[in-house]
């Protein structure tokens, strides 16, 4: 698996499942025992992670608006709602409250190789998590997109509407695949790379942790931003994405400045 590629995180998650297997096979008395019993892992060390800066989302959605608007409503309902981009391409008319102020995420689209015919299947399957299916309150950004997108789809659709259909449509009007939208994304973010090679790989996952970020950074309690994303505990927040910028931290020294004693050097 290393071999092929494959990050270490991705390593360590297959070797959960298999490991348990062989324990309750070992439990059983199945086999005298477990192979995977202090197994050590090897693979890719997982990319680092951060938030994206105000500037960086600004320089990415402008960028997006300049080569391929249809990508606009994407980006600005990840960032506002924090959601995975697999919750929110399975976000269908009614998942949308009557008032249009919150999100209902119940499903998410998942994409997997299918053993029989080897080619890659989507599928709307049941959210990552239970704690994944959850209400999330819209800002007032993400309804006037939402608000804009349901006009676009009247227009198309007129008399042939369906509030099962999803929310993000194609230029073919059908709904989105993994594979164009992370397309678009490396278009748009090697069109960036192009004038500054510098420029973070902006993923649709990047906005997830910058949703988080923010919330930290704006005092949102952290019970809160917990069921905003859907996990079941506040690990995940504290290790991945409780993401700390030079920026906050310049901050957060600047704001400590009135408060502190001023040392000066005696001059002699």
């Amino acid at each position: 698996m290393a071999n092929s590629g494959l990050s270490l995180a991705s390593i360590k998650n297959a070797s959960i499942v298999i490991s348990k297997v062989f324990a309750y096979m070992f439990n059983e008395g199945i086999i005298q025992r477990n192979p995977f019993k202090g197994v050590k892992h090897y693979g890719n060390p997982p990319r680092k992670k951060r938030a994206l800066t105000d500037e960086e989302v600004i320089t990415f959605y402008n960028t997006a608006q300049e080569m391929m608007p249809q990508m606009c409503p994407v980006i600005c309902l990840l960032y506002n709602t924090g959601v995975r981009i697999g919750e929110l391409m399975a976000v269908t008319w009614n998942d949308i409250s009557d008032d249009g102020l919150y999100m209902s995420i119940n499903k998410t689209k998942i994409k997997y190789k299918d053993d029989k015919t080897q080619k890659y299947v989507q599928r709307i399957s049941t959210p990552k998590t239970e704690e994944s299916n959850r209400i999330v309150p819209l800002t007032t950004e993400a309804r006037q997109c939402i608000k804009q997108l349901r006009e676009d789809q009247e227009l198309i659709f007129s008399d042939n509407w369906d509030d099962n259909r999803t929310i993000l449509l194609n230029k073919w009007h059908r709904a989105y695949g993994y594979s164009s939208i992370l397309g678009m994304f490396r278009q748009i973010n090697h069109a960036i790379q192009e004038q500054n090679r510098d420029f973070i790989n902006v993923t649709p996952h990047s906005f997830r942790h910058t949703f988080a970020s923010n919330a930290i950074k704006n005092k949102i309690p952290e019970i809160y931003i917990q069921h905003l994303c859907g996990w079941s505990n506040l690990t995940m927040l504290h290790k991945v994405y409780g993401h700390v910028t030079p920026k906050q931290l310049l901050d957060a020294i600047s704001m400590n400045e009135t408060s502190s004693v001023t040392v000066q050097e005696n001059a002699e």
